[in-house]
This record gives structure tokens, sequence and C-alpha cells, in this order.
């Protein structure tokens, strides 16, 4: 996994809960979902791993959504 799961967050003025599958995984440092999955010990053709990365995205983008949230919430003070 990447050092830095959230990098890239801060740069966009969309929010990480807004962004697609695609966005999210590209913004934590990943080439794609086969990249994404590999990085887990995970088979992009199996179905339950398949559910885990869904999964494991999800976690991702609410960090990312928690660290976007608290940086503009500091930019507006």
């Amino acid at each position: 996994m990447p050092a830095d799961s959230t990098s890239g967050s801060s740069a966009h003025s969309v929010q990480p809960k807004d962004m697609s599958q695609y966005a999210v995984i590209k913004g934590a440092g990943y080439t794609g979902m086969q990249h994404m999955m590999q990085s887990y010990g995970l088979k992009i053709y199996e179905d339950d791993d398949v559910t885990e990365a869904k999964a494991i995205i999800d976690g991702i983008r609410q960090n990312m959504q928690a660290d976007w949230e608290q940086e503009h919430a500091a930019s507006k003070k």
C-alpha cells in the first residue's frame, strides 16, 4: 500500500464522497483496481476478494472525506 493513502485529496474541490471509485483509487496512489487489490493480496477474479476490495475502497473514501472536511473547516476559520 502506498505510504500516504490520502495523497491528492486536498488538491480537489470535489468531496471524496462524490468521487468515483476510480478517482478514490487513484487519489490513494494506486494505478487502478488491480494494482490496489494486488497490494492487499486480493485476486481480481475472486468475487469475495472484489467485495473485500470495495469495502477497503469505502474505508479509504471515508478517511479521505474526513481529511477533506478537516482541511476545509480549518480554511474557513
